[in-house]
């Protein structure tokens, strides 16, 4: 009965856990990808930052022309810089979270190998 025990956990250890765990991982990656908006924020780079730009006065007004286009210019460079700061900080924890789940398989492959370690050393330490 201990066998059988054993070989269905090591089934299950390597078989259902990896697809769980994968599906966890993927569902971390998709929430970040998307709580940064990183697919929109590269749609509207050079858009202004929340939409905020000057309209211009009717008539023929070279200061009003040359002013509205001064501050739609400055904000569309805030918009792309506030913009490209999210997306690298998105990138970054995208690429952190790749890396932690990446650990996380490797280590849970080692994790029986690491319970039987254990208990062996254990039952010496009391011997």
């Amino acid at each position: 009965m201990i066998f059988t025990l054993m070989f269905d956990y090591i089934g299950w250890h390597y078989t259902k856990a990896y697809k769980d765990i994968v599906s966890v991982w993927k569902n971390f990656l998709q929430f970040f990808y998307n709580f940064f908006s990183i697919k929109v924020l590269l749609a509207t780079l050079f858009s202004p930052l929340k939409k905020m730009h000057e309209e211009r006065k009717p008539g023929l007004n070279f200061e009003d022309l040359f002013s509205v286009l001064l501050v739609n210019t400055i904000m569309r460079l805030v918009g792309l810089l506030v913009k490209s700061i999210i997306i690298i900080i998105g990138t970054f924890v995208i690429l952190l979270v790749f890396i932690l789940g990446l650990a996380v398989l490797i280590a849970w492959a080692f994790l029986p190998i690491l319970l039987i370690v254990s208990i062996i050393t254990g039952v010496q330490f009391i011997i």
